[in-house]
């Protein structure tokens, strides 16, 4: 038979077991919803925060929108700028041109009017009339010649400007129809099954940074090519002015010659010598104002 201490044994260790039992289930009791609301929670977390990404998109590209309308004004804004203070640098330099061929052929003309006061006889006065042609003509055509090239330059770089300006507005275009892709793209992937917020957000970006590298790669290219263009347009501009003053002076030359050519030494008295040598001298201030004092600068 099992004694009384015996069974007090056993019925104190029946005790502590269940005690235990009853702890740990308690304590599972505990843990298992604890575990449950902590996966509930970042579930709910992940859920919204890709639900609120996908809800940003439509702002996130109307915000983008606005920056690219924004820098499309700008850019325009400044080349129209630049444009104006090239209109107004031209009309100063105009004109100055303008006033100081005013200046110069009034001081032709009173040049003249000494070459003719001293030419007193009929054939004098005709060599002095075919000297004032042929320094006319030939200032005239310098004139014609250094216009036509400021002009032609002038023209050939407001095309260049004109054709950069269409090239902006067509990147815009482009630059806005690539967005509109992408970002639809975008919202296909938030419209779908197993949402990925990283695939989400990192294809839109890829997409966005292909696209703005290589239209600014492009504007890159452009702006350089326009630089060399316009430095080919001024080369071309300076070797038609030199051309103009090269023919210029040959033309001088000869009516100087021409004109001397008409006043030969002559072998009588020293009078009629000394009257024809102050009649051709008087010819050189005509050449000197509008030969060496107006040169290719001054005829820009």
């Amino acid at each position: 038979m099992i004694s009384i201490n015996s069974k007090k044994k056993v019925l104190i260790s029946a005790v502590v077991i269940l005690t235990m039992f009853l702890a740990v289930n308690k304590i599972s009791a505990k843990v298992e919803p604890m575990t449950i609301l902590n996966q509930a929670k970042k579930t709910e977390n992940r859920t919204n925060k890709i639900a609120s990404f996908c809800n940003r998109i439509s702002t996130v590209e109307a915000n983008l929108q606005q920056k690219i309308a924004n820098q499309k004004s700008k850019v325009l804004t400044n080349q129209t700028d630049r444009l104006d203070k090239l209109k107004k640098k031209q009309d100063d330099i105009d004109s100055k041109i303008t006033e100081g061929r005013k200046q110069r052929d009034a001081n032709l003309t009173q040049n003249f009017q000494i070459l003719e006061k001293r030419a007193q006889t009929a054939d004098r006065q005709d060599a002095v009339k075919k000297f004032e042609t042929a320094m006319l003509k030939a200032i005239q055509t310098r004139r014609t010649a250094t216009d036509e090239a400021r002009n032609t330059f002038r023209e050939a770089v407001k095309q260049l400007i004109q054709q950069r300006q269409a090239k902006i507005k067509q990147t815009v275009l482009n630059l806005q129809s690539s967005r509109e892709v992408a970002f639809n793209k975008a919202q296909s992937l938030c419209a779908g099954d197993n949402i990925d917020e990283n695939s989400v957000r990192s294809t839109l970006k890829s997409d966005l940074s292909k696209t703005l590298k290589s239209q600014f790669a492009n504007r890159q290219q452009d702006v350089k090519k326009i630089g060399t263009q316009i430095a080919t347009l001024a080369q071309t501009r300076r070797q038609a002015l030199k051309a103009a003053q090269d023919t210029f002076h040959l033309d001088v030359q000869k009516a100087v010659a021409d004109f001397k050519s008409s006043f030969p030494q002559s072998n009588g008295s020293s009078d009629s010598s000394d009257e024809n040598n102050d009649t051709v001298d008087s010819a050189s201030p005509a050449v000197s104002n509008n030969s060496s004092n107006s040169g290719v600068k001054n005829n820009q």
